[in-house]
């Protein structure tokens, strides 16, 4: 007899035992894919605290507590990250789609927002983003906010010339025209940390020991954290450009002592264009601060500082129309919101506006 045949009877005959065998191992790979990853990513599950062995897989500049997503979050994150991967984004535009989809939805695939506002992008149907049930679509959607989309002609981030050197927030409000255009700042770190996480990509994020986290403590005291401008898009009040604010500026009387948030060396220590005196120190794990147009500095380059150490006084050198602390917080070179960054650290700068 024909072995092909006599195999093909052999298995119709034990058909049974074979589909189950089958079954049994798609069980078993699925079951070990989903250890991997969830060893991998520090958290893939509803549990927000993926600590173990007192350190998490967190992005710099995030509090250590993983990146803690749903099942559905987790899902509808990978998805976009394979689309980027499909139209060739850089890990970049991935951490800008992935900010903004924490921002309007928080990586869940919503049917209700807004006004007509649906899906992970909160886009309207009635601003042309496409059907109801193609806002709704996560390839379709994450293909929209892209700007690669067949069923829409709305532009989307790689229509934006120079998205890629734009701070995050930026880039996202230039797609979604959001009313609250800095929110998407606070999603960085965490944005950072998924993309790594669901695409295996390395050097976005590191370990960090939850035990080694200090508390940061504000640049001045109580009566000087008075917000005069805040981070973002402005009007510069002295050249009358419009430009990135790229920190926050708190009005404070000249010569008010100012301090370093937390522990790190100085890296820069003296005048810089722009900023007039300026101290910037380097926190490790990427994470520097800057404290500018200073009427004095007290510290000097390569010098360790402790939090809370004092570092200069408040001045209005530089580009400044009054004394005042310009303070940023830079996550790999790349400008934060100071407020929500410092407040997921437990520093609260919001204080009073003028």
């Amino acid at each position: 007899m024909d072995p092909w045949v006599a195999g093909a009877q052999l298995a119709w005959r034990y058909r049974r035992i074979i589909v189950a065998l089958l079954a049994a191992f798609v069980v078993a790979m699925w079951l070990f894919l989903l250890v991997v990853v969830a060893a991998s990513t520090g958290g893939f599950s509803a549990n927000e605290d993926a600590s173990a062995g007192g350190s998490s897989i967190t992005c710099v500049g995030a509090s250590p507590t993983g990146v803690g997503l749903s099942q559905e979050q987790a899902d509808n994150a990978a998805k976009i990250i394979a689309v980027a991967k499909k139209l060739k984004v850089s890990t970049r535009g991935q951490v800008v789609a992935i900010a903004t989809a924490l921002q309007e939805s928080s990586l869940n695939n919503l049917d209700h927002g807004d006004r007509d506002s649906l899906g992970l992008f909160q886009q309207r149907p009635s601003q042309g983003w496409g059907s109801m049930s193609e806002v709704r679509d996560v390839v379709k959607s994450t293909e929209a906010f892209f700007g690669r989309a067949k069923h829409t002609n709305n532009p989307g981030l790689l229509d934006v010339k120079g998205w890629q050197q734009m701070p995050i927030t930026v880039a996202a409000q230039t797609v979604q025209g959001s009313g609250f255009p800095e929110a998407y700042a606070q999603h960085e770190a965490r944005s950072v940390a998924i993309v790594e996480a669901a695409s295996g990509e390395t050097g976005l994020c590191e370990q960090i020991s939850v035990g080694s986290s200090e508390k940061w403590k504000a640049p001045l005291p109580a009566k000087g954290l008075v917000r005069s401008s805040a981070f973002g898009m402005r009007v510069h009040p002295i050249t009358g450009a419009s430009r990135m604010h790229e920190g926050a500026d708190f009005a404070a009387p000249e010569g008010m002592l100012i301090s370093s948030m937390s522990s790190g060396r100085v890296v820069h220590a003296g005048v810089m264009s722009g900023y007039g005196n300026l101290v910037i120190v380097d926190h490790g794990g990427g994470i520097t601060t800057r404290y500018a147009h200073m009427s004095r500095i007290d510290v000097k380059a390569g010098q360790r500082v402790k939090s809370g150490q004092r570092i200069g006084a408040v001045g209005s050198t530089g580009q400044s129309s009054g004394a005042h602390l310009h303070l940023e917080v830079r996550v790999r070179e790349e400008a934060v919101d100071p407020l929500p960054w410092l407040k997921d650290k437990g520093l609260d700068l919001s204080g009073k506006g003028t």
